[in-house]
């Protein structure tokens, strides 16, 4: 099977992009092991150039081959439910590349914005599949990098407890 060319690798990569700074939830029908294998190959948490993203990519590579076909793989799933649950909203696929296109550019211009929330259900909106009320759950998005400020705000959180009982057990 051969490679596919760097135009198609930024292609996806665009999309995992804009799919992680506006709708990350998507990342979550993926196992964490799958996840981490998309992190490690598409880096889609970090603004890359496509010169960027082709000298990583060649990196990885060299340390991990089968990585390329396991990320291509799971970046083929993650666009077929972006394209299925645009089409149970009405949106047509072309119209949902456009919107991720316009998203990505978005995302370039101002990282933080999550104005455009390309899976959107209205608030009030029964969650339905297929005329059937769907069932919700949890489901696990990894991180590449730790949230250090999550990390302190529960180590505190964690010392405030242990204050607390500790002043309680002495009273």
């Amino acid at each position: 099977m051969s490679r596919i060319n760097h135009t198609e690798q930024y292609r996806r990569y665009r999309f995992l992009r804009a799919a992680w700074c506006n709708f990350e939830n998507i990342y979550g029908y993926l196992d964490t092991r799958k996840q981490a294998d998309l992190h490690k190959f598409y880096q889609p948490s970090h603004q890359l150039s496509q010169q960027e993203l082709t000298a990583h990519i060649a990196s990885v590579r060299m340390v991990d081959p089968s990585l390329a076909q396991r990320a291509g793989t799971y970046a083929g799933v993650l666009e077929r439910l972006f394209l299925e649950a645009s089409n149970q909203q009405g949106v047509s696929p072309s119209q949902a590349w456009k919107t991720i296109r316009a998203t990505y550019e978005a995302t370039i211009s101002d990282p933080d914005s999550r104005d455009a929330q390309l899976l959107y259900v209205p608030e009030g909106t029964p969650l339905q599949l297929k005329n059937r009320r769907a069932i919700l759950t949890a489901r696990a998005i990894r991180r590449p990098e730790p949230d250090i400020g999550l990390l302190v705000r529960a180590s505190l959180e964690y010392y405030r407890q242990v204050q607390e009982e500790s002043v309680n057990h002495d009273a």
